[in-house]
Order: structure tokens, then C-alpha cells, then sequence
């Protein structure tokens, strides 16, 4: 039997799939939340101390996620579930979730007011 460069053998078809490094993105937040009728928009984001130690930290976008709303609606729910997990396992407690939401909720204020 003849292989080519792959190792596949010829007349055969074999599967494909997408590269396995995929790049990392660390975030601290998200920045901003922009849809349409058919993608949700948002940017990861990092914060960044000053790297001579002057002045306060930078936020540095980090990434652009776009995607269809539906998928959207789906990762957002299936975040929602692993927070629950998270808070099962005692990684964070409602007093923290609690914390967060107020933030979210007057940070949403801010803007909307």
C-alpha cells in the first residue's frame, strides 16, 4: 500500500480537523456587549498594570468574540450551569455572586441612567 506525506493512505479518505493550538486568551472582564438580529459581539479583556509600577492599570482588549445568537444563548446557559458547579464545589460563594450582580446591576444603571 502507498502513503503520501500525511501517512494517509492513498484512495482513502481521511478525516480532517482543525488544528489543536489554539490560541489562549486570559481575561479579567468583558468590555462591551453589541448584537444584531443574527450575532452577538463582545471583547475579552485584560487588566494591565503599568510596567514601571507609574499610574493605574490599562485595559487591554484582549479578543473579539463573534457569534450567532443562538449560539450565544447556548454558552451563556452553559456557563450559568458550570457557575453552579463552580459554587457546588465551594470555588465561589453567593455572597461573591451576590457582590458581582450588584456590580453588574449598577454598572448597567450607569449606562442606562
Amino acid at each position: 500500500m502507498s502513503y503520501d506525506d500525511t501517512g494517509a493512505a492513498f484512495g482513502k479518505e481521511v478525516p480532517v480537523y482543525a488544528p489543536t493550538h489554539s490560541p489562549v486568551a486570559y481575561a479579567d472582564t468583558v468590555t462591551s456587549f453589541a448584537y444584531t438580529s443574527e450575532v452577538a459581539k463582545f471583547y475579552f479583556a485584560r487588566f494591565d498594570p503599568s510596567a514601571n509600577g507609574v499610574g493605574g492599570r490599562k485595559t487591554e482588549i484582549v479578543a473579539q468574540v463573534v457569534m450567532p445568537l443562538e449560539a450565544f444563548a447556548g454558552m451563556t446557559l452553559f456557563f450559568q450551569k458550570m457557575l453552579e458547579v463552580v459554587k457546588e464545589g465551594g470555588a465561589i460563594s453567593d455572597e461573591q455572586i451576590q457582590q458581582l450582580t450588584r456590580a453588574l446591576d449598577s454598572k448597567s444603571d450607569e449606562q442606562n441612567g
